[in-house]
C-alpha cells in the first residue's frame, strides 16, 4: 500500500512539473476560449465606448461560446484601465479609444509598452471627427470660419484639453495663422449645448454626440478624416485635409478591443478565434440595429486590420511630438 501511495505521489509530482515546464501555449490552447472573459473597460458606465461593447458583446459572447462580464475602470485618460487589464491574465480584453488612449500613454509616459504589452483584436466601429455649427449659424462652411477667424478670435467648445480634437484645432492655427479660443467643457453634452445655444462660434466632436442634439439641429463644416463615408447624414462635409490642403490628425473615436500581446505571442489560434468571431459579431443584424440606437450609422461598423489600427499611434505620436506641449498645459 506504502508503495502504490509513494509511486502515486511520485507520479503526481512528475505530472505537476511536465504541466509547469509545458509550453504556455499549450496549455492556453486547451483552456481557450475560458467559459468567461472579462472586458475592462477604461470608460464610465452608460458611456459610448461602453455602450457599443456591451452591445457587442451579447452578440459575440453568443458566437465564441463564452460569457462576458464587464468592468468598468474610469479614470486618468484610460490610464486605470490600462494598468488594471496589464496586471491580469489572459481571460481579460481591454476595450477602448486609442486615439484618446495613445495620448494618455505619450503624456504619462507609464512604465509599461503600448507595442510590447497589447494587441488590437479588432475595431467595432469607426465614429468620426467632425468641426460643426447649429444649423442657423451664419458660418455655412469650413472657408467662412477661417474667413472669420481672420477678423477675430472664433470660440470652440471640445470636450477635454488634451484631446484629438485640441491637437487639430492647433494644427489648423499652425496652418493658417488664425486663432481660436478653445473651451474644454468636460462632456459632450455641454459642449454640444454651448454650440446649440450660441454661446461659442462653433464645436469639433464626434459624430454621435453632434447627432444627438437631433436631425437638422446642427450643420457640419468638414470631417476630421480623409474621407467622408457617410455623406447623407453630414450634409456632404468635405474632409478638413481637403478644405486645408495639408495634412491633419484624424480626430476620431475608434472603439476598439485589445488583448494581451502574450495571447498573439503564445496562442496564435486563440487569438485568431477572438479576431474571427469578433468579426462575425459585427456583421450579425441583431448588432447593426443595435448601433443605429447610438446615432450611429451601421457603414461606421468597419473592419480595420491589426495593422491599420496600430498605425493610429504612428500619426498621434508624430502629432504629438510637434503640439504636445501645448496639450500638456492645465486649462
Amino acid at each position: 500500500m506504502k508503495f502504490k501511495l509513494s509511486t502515486l505521489l511520485v507520479g503526481s509530482a512528475a505530472l505537476a512539473m511536465t504541466m509547469i515546464s509545458a509550453p504556455v501555449s499549450a496549455v492556453a490552447g486547451a483552456e481557450f476560449p475560458p467559459r468567461q472573459m472579462e472586458i475592462i473597460v477604461p470608460h464610465g458606465v452608460g458611456s459610448s465606448q461602453d455602450r457599443i461593447t456591451r452591445a457587442l458583446g451579447k452578440e459575440w459572447e453568443e458566437i465564441i461560446k463564452t460569457s462576458f462580464k464587464y468592468n468598468n475602470k474610469k479614470g486618468g485618460s484610460t490610464r486605470i484601465g490600462f494598468d488594471y487589464f496589464l496586471q491580469r491574465s489572459q481571460k481579460q480584453l481591454l476595450s477602448t479609444n486609442p486615439a484618446v488612449a495613445v495620448l494618455m500613454y505619450l503624456q504619462q509616459k507609464p512604465d509599461w509598452k503600448w507595442n510590447e504589452e497589447v494587441v488590437p483584436v479588432g475595431m467595432i466601429a469607426l465614429d468620426p471627427g467632425a468641426i460643426y455649427v447649429r444649423a442657423e449659424s451664419p458660418l455655412k462652411s469650413m472657408e467662412d470660419v477661417l474667413a472669420e477667424a481672420r477678423k477675430r478670435t472664433l470660440t470652440v467648445a471640445i470636450t477635454h484639453w488634451t484631446s484629438p480634437e485640441n491637437l487639430v484645432l492647433h494644427q489648423i492655427m499652425d496652418y493658417t495663422g488664425v486663432k481660436f479660443e478653445v473651451i474644454p467643457y468636460g462632456e459632450s453634452k455641454v459642449a454640444v449645448t454651448q454650440v446649440l445655444g450660441g454661446h461659442v462660434d462653433f464645436g469639433l466632436d464626434k459624430m454621435v454626440a453632434i447627432n444627438s442634439a437631433g436631425p437638422g439641429v446642427m450643420r457640419y463644416l468638414a470631417i476630421t478624416m480623409d474621407e467622408n463615408t457617410v455623406p447623407e447624414i453630414t450634409n456632404d462635409a468635405p474632409p478638413l485635409s481637403e478644405v486645408l490642403g495639408q495634412e491633419t490628425v484624424q480626430a476620431a473615436a475608434y472603439r476598439t478591443v485589445y488583448a494581451h500581446k502574450s495571447i498573439l505571442d503564445t496562442n496564435p489560434e486563440g487569438y485568431k478565434k477572438l479576431v474571427e468571431s469578433m468579426r462575425e459579431a459585427k456583421k450579425t443584424q441583431a448588432f447593426l440595429e443595435e448601433v443605429k440606437k447610438f446615432q450611429l450609422d451601421p457603414k461606421l461598423v468597419v473592419d480595420w486590420k491589426p495593422k491599420k489600427i496600430q498605425s493610429i499611434n504612428d500619426a498621434y505620436e508624430k502629432a504629438f511630438a510637434k503640439y504636445g506641449s501645448v496639450l500638456t498645459e492645465s486649462k
